[in-house]
């Protein structure tokens, strides 16, 4: 269901740790 949620969470996440 929420699978648009999980993605962005995910890229966010990716885009901390790339900082």
């Amino acid at each position: 269901m929420m699978k648009h949620v999980i993605i962005l969470v995910i890229l966010l996440v990716i885009s901390f740790r790339a900082d």
